[in-house]
């Protein structure tokens, strides 16, 4: 059902730039507080404090009496993580346990999705008190978040976020990595595409077809701007943006 929504060069293209295996970042033991990240003139060290953490789920900030809900960040290939800082901070609240969840990116996204599942559940069995489930992915991070929907296991109100996804590129290498978009949505799960403009994105722009636009029953699929705080809105920027539509959507409930 894809392959004619993206020409052969397109396809190809995006195969190739997925499946290069780059060197992962260093690991490191260093726990990172949310808090004391720098989204200012610091935020590339930031963001390099956040791809350094080993591979799994990595709570950001101190158990909270108040916190009912769970985020978590999924970043996408070769982040370099400062994208992520003004993000988890804008989305994070005192009702909210924030988490990062550093995963193989030279993988398939479906094996590092198990990883997550488990990790929840884990967290879920220490803590009763979870009523909503946040999951924000970018870039190939969103293609992972799309190998939860079907099979979430969880019976908590549950918001997954495809940010700038290649969703639509997908069976370029269905054989290697298997299926990832969900033929059904449970209805405890709001599926929410955020797409960037194709030529204004600069992991796409140079594909014949923009890989985001994939037709999901039961998703919601929302095209951003053109700009932000008087900016082009790339690749990147789409996780600000969103996180101030989800920041702004919370203040309101």
């Amino acid at each position: 059902m894809f392959e004619n929504s993206m020409g052969r060069g397109s396809r190809w293209t995006l195969l190739l730039c997925l499946l290069l295996v780059p060197t992962l970042p260093t690991n490191s033991d260093e726990p990172v507080v949310l808090k004391e990240l720098d989204a200012g003139e610091g935020v590339r060290e930031s963001g390099t404090q956040l791809m350094q953490l080993s591979l799994g789920l990595h709570q950001l900030e101190p158990e909270s009496d108040d916190a009912t809900s769970l985020l978590i960040g999924v970043h996408g290939f070769r982040s370099e993580g400062y994208e992520w800082v003004y993000p988890l901070q804008t989305m994070d609240d005192e009702e909210t346990t924030t988490f990062f969840y550093r995963w193989d990116y030279t993988q398939c996204p479906d094996q590092s999705a198990g990883g997550l599942v488990q990790a929840i559940k884990e967290l879920l069995d220490s803590d009763g008190d979870t009523t909503k489930i946040t999951v924000v992915g970018h870039s190939l991070g969103g293609v992972l978040v799309s190998a939860l929907v079907e099979d979430w296991p969880f019976e908590q109100a549950t918001d997954l976020h495809a940010v700038a996804a290649p969703l639509a590129g997908l069976d370029s290498f269905a054989d290697k990595c298997g299926k990832f978009l969900p033929d059904t949505i449970r209805p405890t799960i709001r599926f929410l595409q955020w797409r960037t403009q194709h030529k204004l994105d600069g992991a796409y722009r140079n594909l014949e077809n923009d890989p985001q636009v994939v037709d999901i029953e039961g998703s919601v699929a929302v095209t951003l701007p053109e700009t932000y705080r008087e900016r082009r809105l790339g690749h990147n920027w789409a996780v600000s943006w969103v996180a101030d539509r989800i920041a702004n959507a919370k203040k309101s409930e």
